[in-house]
């Protein structure tokens, strides 16, 4: 049974539950550690319908990737993202690289030019990277995702791929990644069916990068749609389309404070200008509402300080979050999603020296 098409709310339970599990185990734990880890909390939450097959890891432990087996239907599998642990505001222009994009080389045109964030190319390369046994089979020899999805797609292919966070970025390229090299890694006499569903996912791509991905409709043995899920109050998923506004996101802010984080979203805005580039989130958006969960949080209300603005961020990002905004209760998952109060004022620090660099005042 191939998954369901349209947005379907048990699928999007489904592949949060699968994107909160990828963090588990990665705090000071080795590969198998990590594995046994995974292969617990699935089988927690999902009993017998999903079985752990495959697990790549980057050096220095950057991004992780499993493939899971639904063991629901025929040939259905899962696929997914963890991305590298994120910061704050100008830490994230360092660590995902947006002010460096790189051509999109898998579409067929370049005009307009179809550009990525050079941190998410570089995070694509990753994933395709990494090699992992079969842990079913161990006569195989170590294989990557693609090898992999070649290996257990000869008789057809239903996957979800999924990540949150900078998981949920990488999740975004690496279906694109994958519907359009199809014919290189998929049996032409199979039935390909790809479906991604991100959650708290930045952007990965300009305007023409987010207007193919949109329209992209695969080869003629190839269906795949994809869902952008995202918190309306987590300000993650501004970055970097829409960066200014996150000052009116939905955190509870005093006026100063306001003031303060509208100066530092535009002051983002003013050096991705000044370098000349521009972001756009893909379509298929599904917003949720966080008003029920937000009574709930640890922080002040309202935020006075960039360090309580740092804490709502955090709080409104986080997996854990994601689940019980979809109904589902997270009870047993470890969250790391980074305590940022800390980082707020070194962020601050970073912001106004590339600030300088640009030639802006912050006086």
């Amino acid at each position: 049974m191939a998954y369901p098409g349209g947005y379907v709310l048990q699928q999007a339970q489904d592949a949060i539950t699968l994107s909160a599990i990828a963090y588990q185990g990665e705090k000071d734990r080795t590969y198998n550690d990590i594995k046994e880890a995974i292969t617990s909390k699935l089988c927690a939450f999902f009993g017998a319908d999903m079985t752990l097959i495959w697990l790549g890891l980057s050096q220095g432990d950057a991004n992780l990737m499993y493939l899971a087996r639904d063991n629901r239907g025929p040939n259905r599998y899962a696929v997914v993202v963890r991305g590298t642990d994120w910061d704050f505001f100008t830490d994230w222009m360092d660590d995902f690289d947006v002010l460096h994009t790189q051509p999109w080389t898998y579409a067929p045109s370049q005009d307009p030019p179809i550009l990525v964030a050079n941190g998410s190319w570089l995070g694509l390369k990753s994933l395709l990277g990494m090699t992992s046994s079969i842990f079913s089979d161990a006569s195989q020899p170590a294989m990557t995702l693609t090898e992999m999805l070649t290996h257990v797609g000869a008789r057809g292919l239903n996957l979800l791929i999924t990540g949150h966070s900078l998981g949920g970025a990488l999740a975004t390229i690496l279906g694109l990644y994958l519907a359009d090299t199809a014919s290189t890694w998929a049996s032409s006499k199979s039935q390909v069916s790809l479906t991604t569903y991100t959650f708290a996912s930045p952007t990965t791509g300009n305007q023409a990068y987010a207007e193919y991905y949109n329209a992209r409709s695969g080869l003629t043995n190839l269906a795949w749609q994809a869902f952008r899920v995202y918190n309306q109050h987590d300000a993650v998923p501004f970055a970097y389309a829409d960066i200014e506004g996150i000052a009116v996101s939905g955190i509870p802010m005093s006026e100063w404070l306001t003031l303060k984080v509208a100066f530092m979203a535009s002051a983002i805005q003013l050096v991705l200008t000044d370098r000349g580039v521009s972001y756009a989130q893909v379509g298929n958006g599904v917003p949720l509402d966080p008003t029920s969960i937000d009574s709930q949080s640890r922080c002040a209300n309202p935020a006075t300080s960039l360090e309580g603005f740092a804490c709502w961020v955090g709080y409104e990002h986080e997996s854990t979050n994601y689940m019980k905004l979809l109904g589902l209760d997270p009870d047993g998952l470890e969250d790391h999603s980074t305590d940022l109060s800390p980082l707020a004022a070194a962020s601050h620090g970073r912001l106004e020296s590339r600030l300088a660099a640009a030639g802006v005042e912050t006086g």
